[in-house]
């Protein structure tokens, strides 16, 4: 991917150096526009509105171009609530933009999106936080789930992790706070590995096989970093919230216990039709 990119880069800057070439403009953006689409792909999210500009720079009315910038900052309001309102500005010019376009395959879906972005409310300010109270979302399911795709970096499975993740919302703004304390990988080639005090991408310990991949590890958790803290808006949040409890995590002692006891009530109760037992 990177000499792909490093190669389109020098065909853009070819470009850039001739600008007598016949649809030289033309030729601009399509290069351009293959970098966005690039850099998305590895959610540099940066890069890809660096890029977009230069698309529409090349072609105004390159309604893909406006689209993709407004995504992109809209992705790095996440962790930047000021890129919120440049992510609107850019979804309006897009709609401007939309305006004088005579013809375009999918014109209408390209504008329901830019619509979209730019009626988006503010990252956190969501309907179950109207007054600006102090609001949790526990969204501990999701993130375990999240995490463990980001963790396996071979065949494997991820089970037996402690721990929980919640959306703080308070002061206008959204805190994403997640505490792993442990997180087991078994892995089909052999070997367990397991990862202590997840809290962010610096500070993670590990212990057993592959103590070698620590840096490949952290930017595993790096990555569900950005994850998590794209959920940023109330339908996505509400969405990870209501996930059913993931069976990745450590069953509390209490959990077992009552399993444990499930035959010999149901035992009970056959012989003892008319006797309630309350657990």
């Amino acid at each position: 991917m990177a000499s792909s990119i490093d190669a389109l880069v020098k065909k853009l800057e070819a470009l850039d150096g001739d600008k007598l070439e016949a649809n030289a403009a033309q030729k601009k953006m399509a290069v351009a526009m293959e970098l966005v689409r690039a850099h998305e792909a590895l959610e540099l999210w940066r890069r890809a509105t660096k890029y977009a500009d230069v698309a529409i720079e090349a072609d105004s009315l390159c309604i893909a171009a406006h689209l993709a910038k407004a995504r992109a900052l809209e992705k790095l309001a996440a962790t930047n609530p000021k890129m919120g309102s440049r992510a609107k500005s850019a979804a309006r010019a897009g709609l401007a933009a939309c305006d004088r376009v005579v013809a375009l395959e999918g014109l209408g879906r390209l504008r329901s999106e830019l619509r979209a972005i730019a009626a988006r409310e503010r990252p956190g300010a969501s309907a179950w936080n109207v007054k600006d109270t102090w609001e949790e979302r526990d969204v501990t399911n999701w993130a375990v789930e999240r995490l463990a795709a980001r963790l396996l970096l071979e065949p494997g499975r991820v089970f037996d992790v402690e721990g929980h993740a919640q959306i703080v919302w308070f002061q206008h703004k959204a805190r994403y706070v997640f505490d792993f304390e442990s997180v087991s990988i078994e892995w089909s080639a052999g070997g367990t590995t397991r990862l202590r005090d997840v809290t962010n991408a610096a500070d993670i310990e590990i212990y057993g096989e592959h103590v070698d991949k620590l840096d490949a590890f952290k930017e595993a958790v790096a990555k569900f970093e950005e994850d998590f803290t794209n959920l940023a808006n109330d339908l996505d949040i509400r969405k990870a919230a209501a996930m059913p409890r993931s069976s990745l995590l450590r069953r509390q002692e209490a959990e077992l216990r009552k399993d444990d006891d499930k035959p010999a009530l149901d035992d009970f109760r056959n012989k003892n039709p008319n006797c309630k037992v309350i657990l």
